[in-house]
């Protein structure tokens, strides 16, 4: 039985954040119902058609309060994306919810949070990326902004949505009472963005280009016109890969700073040439064989056709058939995903069902809800998660659980997490947690592990299948020592199949599954976003969605369960409805080649001082702009292409300045944006974040801070979700063994014997 089986969900919504948000409760089993549409109910975009599978279409609107309250009063969920001007949200207000239905679950996605100077704007995804600096991060193949392809802001949104939907559910078992939960397209971008400031943060410079960030971590051309991703974190894997490109001599000169730290950009561009040339002697099939041979990180860039065909995507369960009402019979992805002990199904297409016919039946319950309007705790409150991860994606899971209020544990070796170190990101992913330096390797240590990880909720890992197991935390292990345990792992391709055992980063998940293809535009090479690493920050979205869903099971059922995503599922989410195939299937709009945007009336426009962007397709809009513009050519519209228009009107725009096109344009109707600067420390100062408690400040000692991003879910009411700074290695060491039962002869003879670590504020 799906893990939501008992659950109805009702969906007042319209955009593609919420319905992520409602097709992943979907998918474990929730039956949701879809009302109040301003879309139609049989949408043709694709995308829609496969975020909307497994849901039933009721032509109620939110003024037919009658039948609202009828839904309202038998639900457990209501999702809505209403923009705060919205007159209809005063038919969704909490107070009055509550009143119908003290056990529900309220969740409202706004673009930019319900305070602040900018709360009224619009639903408009593109806009959001370009205030929150998205389009000046990315690299491109020019000067200036770039436009990004991949819905990121989406499916942040949906996937934060759908983690604070399964994590108010799993509270409410406890209170038994109902809550009211926020997110935004802002927190969505947010997501992909880890910032984090200080004097103790190292801010470092982005010289990452559209190809890559170093010179093994970048994708390049073969002989046969193919492209093939390396993906070298470290420098055990860029010795591997030297080697067998033939130049593990070449490294040897220290201006080359052993591949992955040249001594300035004049050497670091002489080793991207020297690189570059080597792999356009041969093809990528040769490439291929050698690099796996050699167990080089790599991938060869696919386009989302050629992806659908990839046989661990097939292995991952990712083509799924069904017979869509609009598009007849397709293919779209499958469960993204998978829970062992509940495993989630796809109940289906959409489908239209008359008031009258819609049957609703009250839950059978062995508790009676009680109305609250406030949360005053986190959801997960007192729950313990072990956290074996590096890098992003595995961090990013533990980082979204600690916000949710759960006691993350960050279990590492003696080195470290990979990525330790003073930057932002780092810093940034692993705030929030407690650090446990331990050597799994010392038998001792094991001891010492895993009678910590027995008194756990929850594990959560990002290495590869069967790690854990080597360090006595994983499968039949893990069972023995804590039976009831929620496994949850986030791998680079799969558990098991052809490519499960092969080392993996994002831009390679990127490669493979048509992302880089995407992003470089019509008629141009593959271009990768190293700064967003989209597939990492979704996947460990998504492992923490799948964590709450099993600690909402085991609340129930006192069972614990194995749950797996990967990388390459994530890519799925992220080509826009591409990931699909049936009869009529357009291709997908792309950007034009100077990444500017989709067509003349929805992209970048460079001014006298900047950037901004114009979204001016839909309800005429293109015609109030080329009338306001005195730019009109009849022969040239089209809406969803790139013409002599855009180039007309990148010469009226360069003539004055962004504040001026700002205010003439809204001032016409039309929408638009600035494209800012990428904030970086800024972002601790922009009125916007700041006003939606988007901002934690914690105490260094000494008169210095850190500054982080937080409640990316506002549990209305609840406290501020940040508790501690980002730990130092081994900081919680003591205390930590401590909680497990150790006493502190046990701690000192582990301590003596090199089975733990302890840093100096702890000794003594």
């Amino acid at each position: 039985m799906p893990a939501l089986d008992d659950i109805i969900v009702i969906d007042a919504s319209q955009g593609k954040a919420a319905a992520l948000c409602s097709m992943l409760l979907a998918d474990n089993g929730a039956r949701v119902i879809k009302i109040g549409q301003s879309r139609d109910h049989m949408d043709s975009d694709p995308e829609f058609s496969i975020l909307d599978r497994g849901k039933e279409f009721c032509a109620v609107s939110l003024e037919e309060r009658d039948k609202l309250a009828k839904l309202i009063s038998h639900a457990d969920v209501l999702i809505d994306d209403l923009d705060v001007p919205d007159d209809r949200r005063k038919y969704l207000d909490f107070e009055d919810l509550i009143l119908l239905n003290p056990g529900l679950v309220h969740c409202s996605i706004t673009p930019f949070g319900t305070a602040g100077p900018i709360r009224m704007e619009s639903h408009m995804p593109d806009l959001v990326k370009a205030r929150m600096g998205i389009f000046h991060s990315a690299p491109g193949f020019r000067d200036g902004h770039i436009y990004v392809v991949h819905p990121i802001v989406e499916v942040g949104a949906g996937i934060l949505a759908a983690q604070g939907v399964a994590a108010a559910l799993f509270s409410r078992l406890a209170t038994l009472s109902g809550q009211k939960l926020e997110t935004s397209l802002m927190a969505g971008a947010l997501l992909f963005m880890p910032l984090a400031g200080g004097t103790s943060v190292s801010q470092q410079t982005r010289n990452s280009t559209a190809v890559g960030g170093a010179p093994f971590y970048s994708v390049y051309e073969c002989s046969d016109g193919k492209w093939i991703q390396l993906g070298c974190i470290h420098l055990g894997f860029i010795d591997q890969a030297s080697s067998v490109m033939g130049i593990a001599d070449v490294l040897m000169d220290p201006k080359y700073g052993d591949g992955r730290t040249p001594a300035d950009d004049s050497a670091r561009d002489e080793l991207f040439e020297i690189v570059k040339n080597v792999m356009k002697s041969d093809t990528s099939v040769e490439w291929a064989r050698r690099f796996e041979e050699a167990d080089v990180p790599f991938a060869i860039v696919a386009s989302v056709s050629e992806a659908m065909e990839n046989a661990q995507v097939i292995h991952n369960g990712l083509i799924h058939e069904l017979n869509d009402p609009v598009l007849g019979q397709m293919i779209q992805y499958g469960l993204t995903l998978q829970l062992s002990g509940t495993p989630g199904h796809i109940k289906g297409p959409r489908k239209e069902v008359e008031w009258h016919d819609l049957e609703l039946s009250s839950q059978q319950r062995d508790y009676v809800f009680t109305p609250t309007l406030l949360a005053t705790e986190l959801p997960l409150e007192g729950v313990k998660i072990g956290d074996i991860t590096n890098v992003i994606a595995g961090p990013v899971a533990g980082r979204l659980l600690a916000d949710l209020g759960a006691d993350v544990l960050k279990i590492e070796s003696f080195t470290g997490d990979f990525s330790r170190g003073p930057s932002a990101i780092f810093r940034s992913l692993n705030s929030n947690k407690r650090s446990i330096s331990i050597d799994a390797k010392n038998p001792d240590g094991r001891d010492a592990l895993q009678r910590m990880v027995a008194q756990c909720d929850a594990l959560v890992a990002n290495l590869r299948p069967g790690a854990t197991e080597r360090m006595g935390v994983g499968g039949q292990q893990l069972r023995k020592i804590n039976p009831s345990i929620v496994e949850t792992h986030v791998t680079a391709f799969g558990w098991d199949g052809p490519l499960s055992n092969r080392p993996g980063v994002d831009p390679l998940a990127q490669a493979y599954m048509g992302l880089q293809d995407a992003q470089g535009g019509e008629g141009s090479q593959p271009s990768y976003l190293s700064h967003l690493a989209p597939c990492d920050f979704s996947g460990g979205a998504l492992a923490a969605f799948g964590t709450v869903l099993g600690l909402y099971v085991k609340k129930k059922t006192g069972k614990g369960q194995k749950i797996d995503t990967n990388l390459l599922n994530m890519g799925t989410l992220m080509v826009n409805g591409d990931f699909a195939s049936f009869e009529g299937k357009e291709p997908r709009r792309l950007s034009d080649s100077g990444q500017y945007g989709l067509s003349d009336f929805r992209r970048l426009y460079k001014t006298s001082d900047g950037w901004i962007f114009v979204s001016a397709e839909g309800n005429d809009k293109y015609l109030r702009l080329l009338e306001a513009m005195s730019v009109r050519k009849d022969s040239c519209i089209d809406l969803k292409r790139h013409s002599c228009i855009g180039r007309d009107l990148e010469n009226e725009f360069v003539e004055r300045d962004s504040e001026y096109w700002l205010k003439f344009l809204s001032s016409n109707g039309i929408s638009v944006a600035p494209s800012v600067e990428y904030f970086g420390l800024m972002i601790f100062q922009d009125s916007q974040v700041v006003a939606n408690g988007m901002v934690c400040r914690k105490e260094l000692g000494e008169e210095k801070e850190l500054l982080l991003i937080q409640r990316f879910i506002d549990f209305v009411g609840s406290r501020d979700p940040v508790v501690y700074p980002t730990p130092s290695l081994g900081e919680h060491t003591v205390e930590i063994l401590v909680e497990s039962g150790l006493g502190m002869d046990r701690i000192k003879y582990l301590k003596d014997v090199g089975a733990i670590k302890v840093c100096d504020e702890q000794e003594g």
